[in-house]
């Protein structure tokens, strides 16, 4: 009889659980209580956990490792809908992790060490040559300008931050000869040598400086607040002059604005899309009529 039951459950297990198989509960809301929840959760947590203190061997994380790998993962090829990636994004707004959740986080993950095979690992999967990215060949996809309590935060992230020594001598051989001219990703073809035209002096970047009321118009910084210190004190700096259209012979007032050393910098990259928000912000202001 105890023969037969096994042999019984052996094949209720293969039929519940067999690929195709749709779960009794699919598409059903509201089954269990909040309180069934909670009891639920509560009785997985901690030591009433299955699996506290367990420790795989290298072995049988190896094997889990391999059995989810390429097209055995449930996840492969898998293509959400529209509404699909609109329901997990709203189900996930909002939602912010406790001082608990972090502190535990932080815990976990410090002073963790990658093994030589896990960073060649990650460095082949994500960055290997020929990766095609998620984004090539999609239009319609612009960076979005950052809000004002966005840019806060990050300003507060990085606020004394400094690399080490050691971090700076290694970027600095890592990059020793690997961005110079034509290998440089922001090289074109040599046009930084190009002349300013003759009407791009003085008094007409005075004169931008002085419509844009000396503010960078992109993070709204006074240009008395802009300094650098130099071995002999501190120097004031003044508001670059930027060519929206990157034109340097297009020296049309309504192509020229102000903005910080920080926030010039970053116009290095994706210039299309800087030049058409730089485009609107001034549209907006009542600077630019119509487009240039």
């Amino acid at each position: 009889m105890e023969q037969n039951g096994c042999v019984h459950h052996q094949m209720w297990v293969v039929l519940m659980f067999r690929k195709g198989n749709a779960p009794w509960n699919k598409g059903k809301t509201g089954i269990y209580s909040e309180e069934y929840q909670k009891k639920i959760s509560e009785s997985r947590k901690g030591e009433k956990h299955w699996c506290y203190g367990k420790h795989l061997s290298e072995e049988t994380r190896h094997k889990i490792s391999e059995s989810k790998k390429g097209s055995k993962n449930p996840m492969y090829h898998r293509i959400f809908s529209e509404q699909q990636k609109k329901n997990m994004s709203d189900a996930h707004k909002g939602l912010k992790r406790s001082e608990e959740t972090c502190q535990k986080l932080s815990k976990a993950l410090k002073g963790r060490i990658f093994t030589e095979e896990h960073k060649r690992n990650l460095s082949g999967t994500w960055f290997k040559k020929g990766f095609t990215p998620w984004n090539k060949g999609k239009e319609g996809i612009k960076k979005k300008p950052l809000t004002e309590e966005h840019k806060r935060k990050l300003s507060k992230a990085h606020k004394g931050f400094r690399h080490t020594e050691e971090s700076r001598r290694k970027m600095s051989i890592s990059h020793k000869g690997k961005k110079m001219g034509i290998s440089n990703p922001n090289w074109r073809g040599g046009l930084s040598v190009t002349h300013y035209g003759t009407e791009f002096n003085t008094l007409l970047k005075e004169q931008i400086r002085q419509r844009d009321n000396y503010r960078c118009r992109q993070c709204f910084r006074q240009q008395s607040e802009l300094f650098i210190k130099t071995k002999t004190g501190i120097k004031p700096l003044k508001l670059i002059v930027h060519h929206i259209d990157y034109n340097k012979k297009n020296n049309s007032p309504k192509n020229l604005i102000s903005l910080c050393p920080n926030c010039h910098s970053q116009t290095n990259f994706k210039r299309e899309d800087w030049s058409d928000y730089f485009q609107e912000r001034l549209k907006e202001d009542g600077v630019l009529g119509d487009k240039l």
